[in-house]
């Protein structure tokens, strides 16, 4: 059901503008009624759930709010001006007459402040308002009344109808209950349009974009049907396989209370704080094992992620991982590595603190050292250890058969590719760990596809046009020297210090 929101602005020609502005970020969740300030039929009311004002004065506003308004709550709203055309200023030096047009005498006012706020104080700003005298100064800029600009100016920079400030936005969105678009790509696209006076807001805001965006795409990457419940119980955001587990759409998910999550769950995760789990009955009748873990900030809750895995599916290291169907595990730990020197204790407790982290290793030592024993064994102490390990050895197979295997290919991509195409190693290694043995020899060509992988953190694979995202680690082990191999040419410098970044060296067995 849309949400009634009375706008009351002292000019109606603003109306059409306030309304898109407003329509541009809450969509089709509100409707909009526009009223003049002297309008009587602005302070009959019907429901409204907010009540906005605009462009009133100062000394006005308590007048009216306490004959019209003193039983509702309003919100007042700050206009700020668009960034986009102020950089015309730049081109005027110290000094030069501008005349400020707008509807009244405090709008044109408080223009020339934003103006000046904006970094343009150097200019002189005068008024101008319909009805006002004044000096006959040719250069006019303008929020978006090009109609009221006298006929004596002769050069006019229009810098379009200023907007509602995000502070407002975010107070109605509170209003609203509709908090949930400010982490939308309409609001940042709104955001983005005004030059907004607080370095501070814009850095939240921004920040909260990337966050926001990452946080998204990891939920989307993970393997599991995953769910995201703010603080009120709604579901704010959701994977596609949580979609396709209960058989909806995802924009029919969110918004939406999880009416199969028990009320009991949800208030034992809000109350305690710790991660809770119970199985339940999907609306299909599928039986689903629920893990619900607390998003908290200090003492504050602030909602929980919910991982949903059916119940014929429960016990498998990695329910839904493509590596884990294929086989691909880590067969040995620390504990299967014995000796007693110290030089080998000392690489066993290098790698357990190496295990703990994200960064890549490169594990160098003579032939039959145990450097892929070590890697199975930090991939088992790593966060990663219920997810695919996946080995290859890189100078046993052909520079074009390496390719595929590492990035996959799709049908049709070279003559004998299988029907269906294939998926690459990186893509069975997702939110694993893949294994390059003998790095070394690796072609340079397919060393820079490799460093291209490290660095964004997606692959494509051969004979295709679609980008995939990743998340893996990458452990590679070599037995030659790396920095001759680098000063001949046969190994790109860039690559080395990315696989490089924690660097591992074990003993000789001698």
């Amino acid at each position: 059901m849309k949400k009634l929101i009375k706008l009351i602005v002292e000019t109606k020609s603003s109306i059409p503008d306030l309304v898109s502005q407003l329509g541009s970020v809450f969509g089709d969740s509100i409707s909009v009624q526009g009223f003049s300030i002297d309008d009587p039929a602005a302070y009959r009311f019907s429901g409204e759930t907010a009540i906005l004002a605009s462009a009133i004065s100062a000394a006005d506003f308590p007048e009216i709010k306490e004959q019209h308004l003193q039983n509702h709550r309003v919100i007042p709203v700050n206009l700020v001006l668009q960034r986009e055309h102020l950089p015309r200023l730049n081109d005027y030096p110290k000094g030069t007459q501008v005349l400020v047009v707008n509807v009244t005498k405090f709008m044109a006012e408080e223009t020339i402040a934003q103006l000046c706020q904006a970094g343009y104080g150097h200019l002189a700003f005068t008024p101008w308002y319909p009805g006002c005298g004044g000096p006959e100064i040719p250069l006019a800029v303008t929020p978006g009344e090009m109609a009221l600009v006298p006929g004596f100016v002769t050069t006019c920079i229009d810098l379009g109808p200023r907007l509602i400030d995000i502070m407002t936005i975010v107070e109605l969105a509170d209003t609203l209950n509709c908090s949930y678009l400010l982490n939308t790509r309409r609001f940042y696209d709104y955001f983005s349009q005004q030059h907004n006076p607080s370095a501070g807001i814009s850095i939240l805001v921004q920040e909260n974009q990337q966050l926001t965006q990452q946080l998204a795409t990891l939920t989307q990457m993970a393997n599991l049907p995953i769910i995201g419940i703010d603080a009120d119980g709604k579901i704010f955001d959701c994977n596609f396989s949580a979609a396709e587990l209960l058989n909806v759409s995802r924009g029919q998910l969110l918004q939406r209370e999880p009416a199969f999550l028990p009320e009991e769950l949800l208030s034992s995760c809000k109350t305690l704080q710790i991660p809770v789990s119970r199985q339940v009955a999907l609306p299909s009748g599928e039986l689903c094992s629920v893990d619900l873990t607390p998003i908290t900030r200090g003492t504050y809750y602030l909602g929980a992620y919910a991982m949903l895995t059916p119940v014929r599916q429960k016990g498998r290291a990695v329910p839904a991982s493509a590596g884990d169907r294929k086989g691909h595990v880590a067969k040995y730990h620390f504990s299967d590595i014995r000796g007693t020197s110290p030089q080998l204790r000392q690489a066993v407790e290098l790698a357990q603190k190496m295990a703990r982290t994200e960064s890549s290793i490169l594990i160098t030592g003579e032939s039959g050292t145990g450097k892929e024993l070590f890697a199975h064994a930090i991939h088992n102490s790593s966060p990663r250890a219920e997810a695919p390990f996946v080995a290859i050895n890189c100078a046993a197979l052909a520079d074009n058969l390496l390719e595929s295997e590492l990035f996959g290919y799709e049908e049709g991509a070279f003559t004998g590719a299988r029907k269906g195409g294939k998926v690459g190693l990186f893509e069975l290694a997702n939110s694993g760990t893949i294994f390059l043995d003998e790095i070394e020899g690796m072609a340079l060509s397919t060393q820079l596809k490799l460093l291209r992988v490290i660095q964004e953190r997606e692959i494509m694979r051969v004979g295709g046009d679609r980008v995939i995202p990743i998340d893996v680690r990458i452990i590679s082990a070599c037995n030659q020297d790396l920095s001759v191999m680098m000063r001949e040419g046969n190994f790109r410098d860039d690559l080395f210090y990315r696989v490089s970044t924690l660097p591992l060296n074990l003993p000789p067995l001698r």
